[in-house]
C-alpha cells in the first residue's frame, strides 16, 4: 500500500509519501517507510532532498537523508548524490555516494553507467552498473541495467539488497 501527495509551486515540488509492505509470514517482518522529499528544477539543473524513516526491518527503525544533483543537456546527463543513514540497532553511521551519467546516442536512446560507494565504520562496499535508456516522451525515460557488483543502497526498502550480477529496471 502506498499513498502519496504532491504539491508544486513554480520550480519547487514537495511530496510526502508512505509505503507499507505487509508480510503475513512469521519469518518476514511487515515494514513501513515514510518519506518527505522536495525538488527544485531550473533549466538544465535539478536538485532533490529527501528524508526517510522506515520501521519494521531487522535493523529496527532506520532514518536516512538523501541529496541528489543532476545536470541535463540534450546529449548527456550527469547525476551526483550522497546519503546518510542510521538505525536504532546499529550505532554506526552509514554514508553513501554515487555518480552516474547517460550519453544520449540519439534523441530517444541512451547508454550510461553508475558507480556507488558505501562506508560504515571499518566496512565499505562498492557497486558499478551499466544501463540503457529509452526516452518515450520529452522529459521521460525508462532505463534497464545490469549491476556487475552487488550493492545494498540506502534508498532501497529494508531487506532488499541488490546482489552481484542482478538486472535492474
Amino acid at each position: 500500500m502506498r499513498p502519496q501527495l504532491n504539491y508544486r509551486t513554480g520550480n519547487w515540488n514537495v511530496t510526502p509519501d508512505g509505503q507499507s509492505k505487509f508480510n503475513f509470514s512469521a519469518a518476514q517482518a511487515t515494514t513501513h517507510a515514510y518519506l518527505l522529499s522536495s525538488s527544485y528544477r531550473q533549466g538544465p539543473w535539478n536538485a532533490a532532498l529527501s528524508a526517510r524513516y522506515a520501521v519494521g526491518s531487522s535493523d529496527g527503525a532506520e532514518r536516512s537523508i538523501l541529496v541528489d544533483l543532476g545536470y541535463t543537456q540534450r546529449t548527456y546527463d550527469v547525476r551526483l548524490g550522497t546519503a546518510v543513514q542510521s538505525s536504532t540497532l546499529n550505532p554506526l553511521l552509514t554514508t553513501q555516494a554515487y555518480v552516474g551519467t547517460t550519453v544520449w546516442l540519439t534523441d530517444v536512446f541512451g547508454v550510461g553507467a553508475a558507480a556507488r560507494g558505501s562506508w560504515s565504520g571499518n566496512t565499505s562496499a562498492y557497486g558499478f552498473g551499466i544501463e540503457a535508456s529509452y526516452r518515450f516522451m520529452p522529459g521521460w525515460s525508462v532505463s534497464a541495467g545490469y549491476n556487475f557488483s552487488g550493492f545494498d543502497a540506502i534508498t532501497g526498502m529494508p531487506g532488499s539488497p541488490r546482489p552481484p550480477g542482478s538486472p535492474r529496471l
